[in-house]
């Protein structure tokens, strides 16, 4: 055959007679065939060749069956598993669904009649007043949750010796939490107070959607609309010495006094409501609008009786403090976000962005803002709210912060204002001393480090001739209301 070339000499002979005699011992042919076949000696080795390459492959196909075969007895015994899993889930939905009809028998042959249960009524002890207010005093509380309060809404600050307090000489401060509308019967609920109307949200109303009460609110007429600190208002130097505390925190609101639903200029917040820079939007609202803390200190040594005059670096620490405060409670794009909104916004939004929902709001009377107080903001400075405080402290009015919004609607229209009722004192902050009041005082009380008297004075109960023309006065707790960051150590 052609491709297979064997050598002819006498060793292949022999090597493939040898062979072939084996060969034949060995095999065992088939029947039908004959018992010996002769083949030509050239072909031999290819068949030689051949038979091995066919037991080799034999061997490698064995293997495979083999391996077949085990992987068959493996599937086997699974598929039994598996025939055996399967009765076991199909006896267990059988039980389940004979238990189950078993369950609902007995519920249907117990079954009850449902209850019905009617919804309460919603609250409308806001009727009248926007959804969107969201600086109304009613606006974050839920209706459930006033029901269950036995508090008023604005709480007044009042000084009494705290329970277990042994220390002689000691006074501990705390709130009283009290109901009283004067010249109102019980139609509200314990611890919801009358609401008040919003001059931003309500201007923007529908006139159907506003009740006759609110239905004319002031547009501040009395507003300049100029935004910042006079020309006049420049920047000094001011050299910082060690000095006495000053008198300015006897004399004016504190820290958590209710803001009237009035547009306040900016003199106005800082003539007027000097110790709410203590609030983060207060101090911020200053600044954002080209406040800085020397036009702020000016402003107020200007319209105050402050002994010793305030410093620029103090209100500095008092505003930068506030601001610092607000990134920790409201995040740092607070600051950023309303220094925005006050740069843009009127006396008017201004104001409602400060006015907070304070369930510790303390009411304080208008008249009182007079003390200490050497001028009034200009008609450039002072808008309808400077208005307000002059007509209470020339006809002794006693409109409180709560309600002088009334008064504000009546002198923008031009109408003959129709007092309220006095207050209860237990609704309503104590009137502030005079300042000569306070020096006589001074004399004869020991002052704690924080510029509140350790014990009451006994002079305190006193009539300044401020007194006689405004109402009694008495010791006040307002120093104990004040925020840490006061500047009591000025």
């Amino acid at each position: 055959m052609e491709g297979f070339q064997f050598a002819q000499d006498n060793a292949a002979d022999a090597f493939a007679e040898a062979g072939m005699s084996e060969l034949g011992h060995n095999m065992v042919m088939p029947a039908g065939l004959p018992d010996m076949a002769s083949i030509a000696q050239s072909d031999f080795p290819y068949q030689q060749n051949y038979i091995q390459m066919l037991e080799n492959s034999n061997t490698a196909i064995q293997q495979q069956v083999e391996k077949q075969q085990d992987v068959i007895s493996e599937m086997v015994a699974f598929n039994h598993y598996m025939h055996s899993t399967m009765q076991k889930l199909d006896t267990r939905v059988d039980q389940l669904e004979r238990d189950n009809a078993h369950f609902r028998s007995t519920a249907a042959s117990h079954a009850v009649p449902s209850l019905q249960i009617q919804a309460a009524p919603k609250g409308t002890v806001n009727e009248g007043v926007p959804d969107g207010n969201e600086y109304s005093p009613l606006h974050e509380q839920s209706q459930g949750q006033k029901l269950g309060k036995t508090s008023a809404k604005r709480v007044v600050a009042d000084a009494f010796p705290a329970e277990g307090v042994t220390m002689p000489g000691r006074t501990k401060y705390r709130k009283k939490l009290q109901v009283k509308i004067p010249g109102k019967g019980n139609g509200l609920p314990l611890g919801l107070s009358l609401p008040t109307p919003m001059p931003s949200a309500l201007q923007t109303m529908p006139s159907s959607a506003v009740p006759a009460t609110f239905s004319i609110i002031p547009r501040t007429p009395y507003t300049p609309g100029r935004i910042g600190p006079p020309e006049s208002y420049k920047k000094t130097t001011t050299s910082i010495n060690k000095r006495d505390i000053h008198n300015l925190n006897k004399s004016i609101p504190p820290v958590n006094v209710h803001l009237p639903m009035v547009p306040l200029t900016d003199t106005e917040v800082i003539v007027y409501f000097f110790n709410s820079l203590s609030k983060p939007m207060v101090s911020l609202r200053l600044y954002a609008r080209g406040w800085g803390p020397a036009s702020i200190v000016q402003a107020l040594n200007e319209h105050r009786e402050v002994e010793p005059p305030y410093l620029r670096n103090t209100c500095s620490v008092k505003c930068t403090t506030a601001i610092k405060n607000g990134k920790k409670l409201y995040g740092n794009e607070w600051e950023e976000e309303q220094r925005a909104a006050f740069a843009e916004a009127d006396d008017c939004k201004a104001t409602d962005l400060i006015r907070a929902n304070d369930d510790d709001a303390v009411d304080y009377y208008v008249r009182a803002l007079c003390a200490n107080l050497k001028q009034h903001p200009n008609e450039e400075n002072g808008g309808i709210f400077t208005a307000c405080v002059k007509y209470c402290a020339e006809h002794d009015a006693p409109y409180t912060m709560s309600n002088v919004w009334q008064l504000a609607v009546d002198l923008s229209e031009g109408k003959m204002p129709q007092h309220p009722s006095s207050p209860a004192s237990t609704d309503v902050a104590p009137e502030p001393r005079t300042l000569e009041h306070i020096k006589e005082d001074e004399t004869e009380i020991d002052w704690s480090d924080d510029g509140g008297p350790r014990t009451p004075s006994p002079l305190a109960k006193r009539k300044s001739n401020l007194a006689q023309s405004s109402g009694p006065v008495g010791f006040t707790a307002v120093n104990a209301l004040r925020e840490p960051n006061s500047d009591a150590h000025e």
